[in-house]
């Protein structure tokens, strides 16, 4: 919550675009949620950064920094337009349970097992759509709950919408259950 997954992707362009040199474009992050109250939580910390409104330094010119753009419109955003896309889908939180204990109470399983998969899903889909062929999605949760991990993704890659066109991002064998679609 309030753009630390922004800023860290900003941070990580930042970084790339120093490596590659001069010539190299700073590029664009596009922060979508349909609440705007977490928009404005982004944006307040954005604007704490100074990644809003001007030159974060004044020996870093602003084209150097990576622009960030909020919306709570997808449709503005395009089709085959980004390089990469996190999905940071909203979910049951069973991950983070330690941190909002009172949260399990709210929960149902049916809210485990067919609500959030479903919205997953639908964004998981809406989201690929955003991706240059040859790009990079890469869905996350907070969850722990299969339905909304490793379901999400299976569904979605035997889906039409998968198409084949996307290759697993295998991640080095440390014994974890972490997937990516890439």
């Amino acid at each position: 919550g309030n753009g630390g997954k922004t800023l860290a992707l900003a941070s990580r362009m930042w970084e790339v675009r120093q490596r590659a040199g001069e010539n190299s474009q700073a590029g664009t992050i596009i922060a979508h949620d349909i609440v705007g109250n977490r928009l404005k939580q982004i944006e307040g910390s954005l604007a704490r950064t100074g990644l809003r409104g001007g030159e974060l330094h004044d020996d870093i010119p602003s084209n150097h920094i990576p622009k960030i753009r909020t919306t709570s419109d997808a449709t503005s955003i395009g089709r085959e337009v980004a390089d990469a896309v996190l999905v940071d889908a909203p979910c049951s939180s069973l991950g983070v349970l330690r941190r909002r204990p009172g949260h399990r109470w709210a929960l149902t399983e049916d809210m485990v097992t067919r609500e959030f998969p479903s919205l997953q899903l639908d964004i998981l889909t809406r989201a690929s759509q955003l991706v240059k062929p040859g790009g990079k999605l890469v869905y996350a949760t907070c969850s722990v709950s299969q339905f909304e991990n490793e379901g999400v993704v299976d569904t979605f890659e035997s889906s039409e919408d998968f198409g084949g066109e996307w290759l697993a991002w295998e991640f080095e064998d440390i014994g974890s259950h972490f997937r990516s679609i890439l």
